[in-house]
C-alpha cells in the first residue's frame, strides 16, 4: 500500500490497531547521510521483552511488556511516497477492541476541548463540572477519546504556564538584575 505522507500511514495503522484492540508506537527510524528518512517501523506499543531488574526472583515485579511482534515496516521513496513493505501480525496475547480507547496512542484531547477546558478553568468552573459537561456533550464515556486523567493533566499544565498577577514584573526584575 502507498501513502502520500507519514501522517497518513500512522493514521491508517492507528485506526487498524484501534479496531483490533491494541496501541502503536514508532519503534525505529533509519535516515540517510542528509538526514532524510529512509524507512520507519510502527509496532505494538507493548512490544518490548521484559527484562527483570529486581533482586527477589521469588516475587518478580509485574510488567506490561508482551514481546508481541506485530508491526509494519514503511519505506520512504520520496516526500510524497510512503510504501508499506512488511506487515507482521503474530499476536501472542488477547485483543480487546472494546478497551482500545484506554491505549495511550488512541487518547487525545482535540483543540476545541482544550480551549473549552482552559476557558472554564479561567472563569472558575470546577473541573468535575467542566469534565462532566463534555461527557454529556459527547453522549457517553465510551464516545470520548480521552480520560479524566488526561484532562486533569492538561489543566494542570495550563495553570502552570499561565502568568498570574505580578509574575511578569517579577521576571522583568530578575532579568534586569543580571
Amino acid at each position: 500500500m502507498a501513502f502520500n505522507s507519514e501522517d497518513e500511514v500512522c493514521t491508517f495503522y492507528s485506526n487498524f490497531a484501534k479496531s483490533q484492540g491494541f496501541g502503536i508506537k514508532k519503534v525505529s527510524v533509519k535516515s540517510d547521510a542528509d538526514g532524510r528518512q529512509k524507512y520507519f517501523s510502527l509496532a505494538y506499543s507493548r512490544n518490548d521483552k521484559h527484562v527483570p531488574t529486581g533482586t527477589n526472583i521469588l516475587n518478580p515485579r509485574p510488567s506490561i511488556r508482551m514481546s508481541c511482534k506485530a508491526k509494519i515496516n514503511v519505506i520512504v521513496r520520496s516526500r510524497t511516497n510512503f510504501v508499506i513493505t512488511k506487515v507482521l501480525l503474530p499476536y501472542n496475547h488477547n485483543l480487546s477492541p472494546s478497551k482500545s480507547r484506554y491505549q495511550l496512542s488512541h487518547r487525545s484531547i482535540d483543540s476545541i476541548m482544550k480551549r473549552m477546558l482552559k476557558l472554564n478553568d479561567q472563569v472558575g468552573i470546577p473541573f468535575p463540572k467542566s469534565y462532566n459537561a463534555q461527557i454529556i456533550k459527547h453522549g457517553d464515556y465510551d464516545q470520548v477519546s480521552f480520560m479524566e486523567k488526561d484532562t486533569r493533566n492538561f489543566i494542570t499544565k495550563a495553570r502552570d504556564t499561565r502568568l498570574g498577577g505580578g509574575d511578569a514584573e517579577v521576571v522583568y526584575q530578575y532579568f534586569k538584575r543580571m
